[in-house]
């Protein structure tokens, strides 16, 4: 899943990681990735792409954008 990346959680601001929406099967699900990164330190913060299955239409894999907690980032970030 993440493991490539590990070495950089802490020290890098961003993360682009892709995820499946609906496969359980994957160590890549939305709902994993998610957590992983939370463990690592890391935020959502946004979701830059969403890929519908061209055979059934469902979404089934997005790009999502995480932001260090710790980030400086932060300070500037929109606040909802």
């Amino acid at each position: 899943m993440l493991a490539g990346a590990s070495e950089l959680f802490g020290q890098t601001e961003i993360f682009l990681a892709e995820a499946w929406i609906g496969q359980t099967d994957s160590a890549n699900t939305a709902l994993a990735v998610i957590e992983k990164m939370s463990e690592a330190g890391y935020g959502l913060i946004d979701i830059t792409d969403m890929n519908r299955s061209p055979t059934h239409g469902g979404l089934w894999l997005c790009e999502f954008v995480f932001l260090r907690a710790a980030s400086k980032l932060l300070d500037s970030a929109v606040r909802y």
